[in-house]
């Protein structure tokens, strides 16, 4: 969980989603987070 919060259980939620769709095999990228570091990318299929 992120160490600043607005709504915990919302938060919870969303990362649940995350998780969720991530399991999916017609799922090629699940990225869930802030990272500034991260580069944007295209997946081509």
């Amino acid at each position: 969980m992120p160490g600043v919060l607005v709504n915990k259980k919302d938060a919870q939620e969303s990362l649940n989603w995350v998780k969720f769709i991530a399991q999916d095999e017609n799922c090629v990228e699940a990225i869930a987070n802030h990272d500034t570091n991260t580069e944007p990318h295209t997946i081509v299929l």
